[in-house]
This record gives structure tokens, sequence and C-alpha cells, in this order.
């Protein structure tokens, strides 16, 4: 075997889909290849002894850059796949490069290296100017040169305590050997050549050291493999020995503080404490690296780990510094359980909660509120206040503070309209769902449009919302006003939250305190990314679980939350919903809690555990989930292509052949099932659009740009096109939910997923738009041009809030409902009733010249089209119109 060198370390995780990052580019290939021609390319040799390079890719990007690009194997030679990508992609100098390296499944997640950087300082270029590496598949290291044997170690791991399986790749194993800190303390021959060696340990492990199986294979060579350790911790005995379930973090009194930590597994833990929240490293003049104190802690049982310090420390920030064999010199992080924390969430803060109540805190309580008779408005902190109609002070835009300034209004030519908190009250919705306000791994000093969803400090408030980010209870204190505001509406606030996924996992606060317990890794200790962004949290072992418990427990009852979104809730175990949801619902028994039923990519739950995912809805206890069929068959949205037809953008003698089904998902959401998964109304989240994807009216238009033979539709049909889907998600049985905007025909110039991070496009910017924060803010002088499109949506909420008939609360309830097809040509009528009488609802989609409907003996209640015709028994309709009328009892 040739000699080649270790060049590259392990880099952060790179964020891959829209809640957290870039998109892949589209694969590039060649017919052609000749790596004898190729100049100035950066070249990846693959092994793998599967040798299905067609099904695999290299996912490449520049350390300093923003390119994120999937590039296919092109070729192949006696050593495995080549790809080669032309180097100036990834920089001006093509010998000072750093290169992310990930094989993975060709264009998907479901499968992954780990993510590297190749330093081309570090290679010899050859005589065309190439830089070239070499990757076996199961081997950690890239080599700068061919090798040519491929024995190797493809895993390692203990199964438990007293058990390590080791299996071997490129030959057979006739010697096992188990170091310690690098000292042999086991060895076993199996009594042939063997690729899989299961070896009973004499000793249990003691996971305060580091251990390497090394394997000698039958050919004499050797190698060495770090063994996995993240199995033992679904053991019986690491769980009867460690799983706690008392309080952690800085437990506070005004004569002492007891700071509690679990961490089995570290050497020493120090608890650091300062009066300054802001290390120099981020302000020079605001900062102070000034240590208070310094105060060993002490491991009990359960490892948990315990200090008290006797004094008043309200107002103090700390840190714990932690030594373990994953860090021998010593790290320090931030508490998991802090509740808040100073700029950019560097350290942890101890709070005196009674300092942060508004004056009337102890009225506020969230509105009881059936979930079924929600109507659910989605926003981001910024975009209410972000644009320059909402004319308020701009100290206070895309903060906290602006979410509940008074007296704002814009005013043009056309006329005059509220703006911010005056206008949103306005509407009648009862909860609004912020999307996430939990401190993330943002730039809190000079902040940049995000969505949210890159976790940092969970139980700590967003410092970039606050008027101070310094100073850890500014944030709280706003937050609290904002609650208190709303809660005077008969507004509840429902809080987006990300137990998903964080951010990064390497020197994170969990994987530094109890390394490879909190996050799910494959068999061989690769992190899966059921989240699309990296990684995906374990909820399956116990004090993951029990944080999540405690963290949602916090925010409701500190902060007198309505509910709980649970983003990519496919990746939690239905056990942790539904234990999160009966905790909840011992203080707040109508607390609203719903989530996303999917994962962002192929999880390490999948075939483990019940996954609180669609297939598994009829298991949920108490909480809903978004009815993704309901909004496919009106407009066809997330994982459809653009071109891909629908209810509402097309009539059914021009729509594809998925027609049928849309037509029967439409029917089952209006009374309030899931597909054919479920029939509970409590358990559907009806909507047509959120943050994700395009909003209504991009939607539409790029439907017609792709299809302009088939979507027919003028731009005067759009405002009405918009208010017959969300009429929908209003009159169905369920929780009614919508995105911010839809109601005044808002655009974000066409962005699918307008998350910020990437560089606007050539495409945004030739529309005008600067940056990220005006892509996503909302355009008041919209509600101006629109403001017959605002009454209609404002008519839709209130009969959804205050009429019985349309929040049926059980399955046995939403079976009074019928719906049926009013003609052969895509009207659906449905029927039902409450107290106050029946009703009748007609739908007319895109069809020209729709059926008349008998309306005898009704009184019409909503127009969406506002025509308002006489009702008989062979009322007209027009197309994109819903009519709305009721029989007195």
């Amino acid at each position: 075997m040739k000699t080649s060198k270790i060049i590259l370390g392990m880099a952060l995780p790179i964020l891959l889909l829209s809640a957290c990052g870039g998109r892949p580019a589209e694969s590039k290939t060649s017919d052609s290849f000749d790596i004898n021609k190729l100049s100035n390319q950066f070249i990846v040799h693959f092994h793998s002894d599967e040798k299905k390079y067609d099904e695999h890719a290299l996912w490449l990007w520049p350390k300093n850059g923003s390119l994120n690009t999937e590039f296919p194997f092109i070729a192949e030679d006696s050593f495995g796949g080549i790809s080669a990508s032309d180097l100036s992609l990834y920089g001006s100098d093509p010998a000072n490069l750093e290169i992310g390296v990930i094989v993975k499944t060709k264009g998907s997640w479901s499968w992954q290296t780990k993510d590297r950087f190749v330093s081309t300082a570090e290679l010899t270029p050859d005589s065309r100017g190439n830089y070239s590496v070499w990757i076996v598949d199961g081997d950690d290291t890239i080599y700068s040169e061919e090798i040519t044997d491929f024995e190797k170690v493809r895993l390692s791991y203990f199964v438990d305590f007293n058990t390590l399986f080791v299996s071997a790749g490129g030959g057979k194993a006739k010697k096992v050997e188990l170091l310690c800190d690098g000292e042999v303390v086991q060895e076993y021959s199996p009594a042939s050549p063997s690729q899989n060696v299961t070896m009973k340990l004499e000793q249990p492990v003691d996971l305060h050291h580091v251990y390497s199986a090394q394997v000698t294979f039958e050919s004499g060579v050797t190698r060495n493999r770090n063994v996995q350790i993240h199995e033992i911790y679904n053991s019986a005995s690491f769980k009867e020995t460690y799983d706690y379930d008392g309080e952690l973090g800085a437990i506070y009194a005004s004569d002492h503080t007891l700071f509690k930590v679990w961490s089995p597994y570290s050497d020493s833990i120090k608890l650091k404490l300062y009066r300054n929240g802001t290390p120099t490293s981020v302000s020079a003049t605001k900062g102070s690296d000034e240590v208070y104190l310094e105060v060993p802690m002490t491991q009990g049982e359960k490892g948990v780990w315990s200090a008290t310090v006797n004094e008043d420390l309200e107002g103090f920030y700390y840190t714990y510094e932690v030594v373990s064999s994953a860090y021998p010199k010593g790290i320090e992080v931030v508490d998991p359980y802090a509740r808040s924390a100073g700029i950019n969430g560097l350290r942890g803060m101890v709070v005196d909660f009674s300092k942060t109540n508004p004056e009337g805190w102890d009225e506020v309580a969230p509105k009881q509120t059936a979930p079924t008779s929600s109507v659910i408005y989605e926003a981001h902190v910024a975009d209410i206040t972000s644009s320059p109609t909402w004319n308020g002070p701009e100290e206070k835009a895309k903060r906290f503070a602006g979410l509940i300034e008074t007296g704002t209004a814009y005013t043009n030519d056309d006329g005059s309209t509220p703006t911010g908190f005056d206008y949103l009250k306005t509407l009648g919705f009862n909860a609004l769902q912020l999307q996430p306000i939990f401190d993330q791994a943002n730039d809190e000093v000079n902040p940049s449009f995000n969505w949210g969803y890159n976790p940092l400090n969970y139980n700590v408030l967003e410092g970039s919302y606050s008027s101070d980010p310094y100073d850890g209870y500014v944030r709280i204190k706003e937050f609290k006003e904002v609650v208190q505001a709303y809660a005077k509406e008969g507004i509840n606030i429902i809080m987006d939250v990300v137990y998903n996924h964080v951010n990064s996992v390497n020197g994170q606060n969990f994987d530094v305190l109890v390394p490879d317990y909190y996050f799910r890794k494959d068999s061989e200790g690769v992190l899966t990314n059921g989240s699309g962004c990296g990684n995906e949290t374990a909820d399956e072992h116990t004090m993951f679980q029990k944080f999540v418990i405690d963290s949602t427990k916090f925010w409701a009852n500190e902060y007198k939350l309505g509910g709980f979104r649970f983003d990519l809730m496919g990746l939690h175990q239905i056990a942790t919903m539904n234990a999160v949801t009966a905790a909840l619902k011992e203080s707040n028994p109508s607390v609203c809690v719903i989530g996303e039923p999917w994962a962002g990519g192929t999880s390490g739950l999948n075939g483990i555990y019940k996954a609180a995912d669609q297939k598994n809805i009829g298991l949920y206890e108490g909480y809903g989930a978004f009815n993704d069929q309901m909004r496919d068959g009106l407009v066809a949205s997330g994982m459809n292509g653009p071109e891909t037809l629908s209810y509402v953008m097309a009539p059914a003698s021009n729509a594809d052949s998925k027609y049928s089904a849309h037509l029967s998902a439409i029917k089952r959401g209006l009374a309030g099932g899931t597909g054919m998964l479920s029939d509970d109304p409590a358990k559907a989240v009806q909507y047509v659009t959120c943050h994700d994807n395009r909003v209504l009216k991009d939607r539409f238009l790029i439907a017609k740009e792709k299809k302009p033979q088939v979507v027919t539709f003028g731009e005067e049909d759009l405002p009405h096109m918009s208010t017959f889907a969300q009429s929908f998600a209003m009159l169905s049985q369920g929780i009614s939910f919508m995105q911010e905007g839809e109601e005044f025909l808002r655009t974000k110039g066409g962005s699918e997923n307008s998350y910020g991070g990437d560089p606007l496009s050539a495409e945004l910017k030739a529309k005008g738009y600067s940056d990220w924060y005006q892509v996503n803010a909302l355009d008041y002088a919209l509600a101006i041009e629109n403001a017959d499109m605002v009454e209609v949506y404002k008519d839709l909420i209130n009969l959804k809030v205050s009429q019985g008939a349309f929040h049926k609360a059980t399955p046995a309830e939403a079976k009074a409902v019928t719906v049926s097809d009013g003609d052969s040509r895509g009207q659906i009528l449905v029927d039902l009733a409450d107290a106050s009488g029946d009703y009748r609802i007609a739908f007319a989609n895109g069809f020209a010249d729709p059926a008349t409907v008998d309306f005898e003996g009704y009184t019409l209640l909503l127009d969406t089209r506002g025509i308002n015709p006489t009702l008989n028994s062979a009322t007209p309709m027009v197309q994109y119109q819903t009519l709305v009328a009721r029989k007195t009892a």
C-alpha cells in the first residue's frame, strides 16, 4: 500500500433543505470522459465494494462560499467512480482552496458520509493543474494518493457495556484487539477468519475512556477504527443506571442558586459565572471575559452534576466547562436548560422570572378555545413590521416591540388601512403562530433575515427580536408584553418549535455533555439526516424526550402560550408527542398542538420506533397534523412540481390524471378527514399554504407559466382563486390554518422558499428586491388594492370561529357532514348543521358555466365573489365561487 496522508478534518454540517439552507442544483453529466485530458479540475475518486456508482454522487462546496451542488460520478476506473469539477467553482486561487466533500445517495439524502474539508494546499497538482483525492466507502480517511487495497474496519461499535461488534470490509478478520486509550486490553481470534466478529468483553466498558478496535486481516494488514458508543445508550443497563427524572438547569432563589446538569461520562465540570453576558470576541467595548466565580461541580446519582452558590445570582451569566475523553482539554458550553442568555446565546443567564412580568400579567391566560374552532394565522416576527408601508417606529421594526405597536397605518391615493398590530386585530383569527422565536444560531448584533429553523438554545428567546440583545432580561419582558397584548384581543400565541435537529452538532452543548446520546446515528456512527439539515435528535432516548417535555411545559407555563407547532413531527416518536401533549394539557386542557407529520429525509427512527408521521395518525392522542393531501388536491404544492395541476388551477376537463384523487382528498378534508388515514377533525390541520413553498399568487402564476394551454385564468381571477382556495381551509372540519398576507394576495416574487441565508437570485433582484426582508415583508399597500378580498377573508374567518357547524369536535359529530358532487364538472356541495339551523356550501372551480345549485329556503351568509345572487332552487354560480347559506331551523 502506498503511503498517503490525511488532508482534512471534520466540518460543520451544511444546511440542505428550505428551512435550513440551500437546495441542490441540477446534476451535470457527460457522455464522454477522458481523465488524461482534464485540466484545472478537482477530481474525486470513490471506491465502494458494491460498485454502484451510478447510485451515488458528490456534494461539494467551498468553505467560504455559497455553492452547494451535486456532482455525479461520470466515469469508472479500476479504483472506482470518478467525478470532476472545475476548480474555479471553489475560489480564485486553486492552490489555497478548502472544499467540503460529502458522498451521498444520488438525488436524495437517504444516505451520506460524514462531511469533511479537503485543503488543496496540502495536495500536489498534476502537470495539468488537477488536484485529486481518493475516498473509500467506510474509511474516514481521504487519501492524497491512490491506494491499492481496500481492507478496512467497516463497522465498530459496542452493542452494550459487555459486547463489541466489528465488521471487516475488503477481507476477513483473523484477530480483533480492543484498545482503551491506545493500549490493548483484550484480544480475540475467531475459530476461522470472518467478516463479522462479536467479542464478549471481560470488563464492562467505561465511557470515560476512548476505545478503538484493531483488526488484523488474513493478508496480515492491520486496520484501526474508533469504537462507536451510541448503541450502548439503548441498553437497559444504561437506562436503569442513568435515566433521571428530576429538575435540571439553574434553579434560582434569592439567597442561592442550584445548578444541575446531566453528563454521566464527563471527567469534570466547572461552573463559570460572569457578570457580563457578552464575550469580548463579540464586542470589545460591551463585553468582558472576566470570570466572577469558578465552582467545581460534583457528580452525584444518575450522572447529574451539581453546584450551589449561596448568594443572589439574579442577572448573572454562566457556562459549564466540560472535560471528558471527547474533550480532554476542556470546552465551554451553555446549559441546555438555560432560560435566557446574553448576546448570540453564548452565555446562559440566571433569571428571576418574577422580575420579568408586565403589569397585569397575573390576569393573562390562554383563551380556552377548542382547536377545531381555531383559525391559526402564521407569521414571522419581522414580516409584520419590515415593510416601509408599516409606518411604525424604525427602532421597533422586525422586533417583538413592533408586533404590538398601535396607531400605525398606511395611506395612498386609493385609500387607507391599519397596519401591523392594528391590522391583524381586524382579521378576526384567534391564534397567531409565530415562526421560531427561540434562540437561533444567528448574529444578533447584525441580524439578517432567517426563518429560524436553526436551533441554538431551545429555552431562550431569540435576541435579534429584542430591543437590546445584550441583556437577557429584555427579550423576556418584551415577549411577555406581546403575549399579553394579543391575549387582550382574544388571540393565543402558538410557538413554532424545532426539536427535531440543531444548527450544528459539532461542539453543541448536548453533544459535549453526553457525546453521541442526543443525536441519531447509523451503524457506522454517521449522523442520520432525517431533518435534511445534517442531523436529527434522538427522542427515543429518555433524557431527550424528558427535555422536550420540560421545555414545552416551561414555554407554556412561563409565557402562557396557547399551543405549539412541531416542525418535522415525523422525526419524533408517537410516545414523545403523546407525552408532550398530555403534560401540556395538565395546565391548559385546550392547548393546541399540531405538527408536520413527515420528515425531511430518511430518518434513523424508521422501523425502530413508531414515528408521529401520517401513517400513525390513528395513534395521536390530543394533537393534529397538517393535511397536505387536501392541500395538494387544492393547489398541488409541497413536493409537487410547479407544472402539477390541481382542483383550483384547472377545470376537471383539463386537469391531469390525479384530478380524481385530488377531488377525493378535498371531500375527505371538508368532513374533517386526513386522506384515508383519519376521520377525526381534531387531528386535521386544514390549509392551502404555509411559509414553505410558494404563496398562492405565485403558485397560480407559475402553473400558468408551465402549462399555458391548460391553465387559462386571467389576472383578474387571482383574488377570486385565492379566496376560493382558502374557503376550503376555513370551512372544513378541523383546525383551520392560513399564512400571513394571503388575504391581500401577497407575493414573494415567485420565490419557492424564502428562508434567507443564500444570496438573492438574479430573478428576484431584477424584480426590485434588495434582501430577504423585502421578499418576505407584508406590503400593506396590497390590503388597500385588494380591500374587497380582505373583507371576504374576514367573513370566512368569522364563520369558522363563530358558527358551531364549522368546528365539529369528534369523528361522530363530523359524520353528520355530507359532502357530494354538485355536477360532473367539479362542483362540490357540503351540507351540515348546528343548533342555529342547516348550512349548505357550494364550491365551483374554474370550469366554465357551472351548474345551478338548489338553495331554496336558505339565506345567503357569504359569497366569495361578492355577486350575492338571489337564492332559489336553481341558484346560478360562476367560476372560483364559494357560496355559504343557512336555513333557519
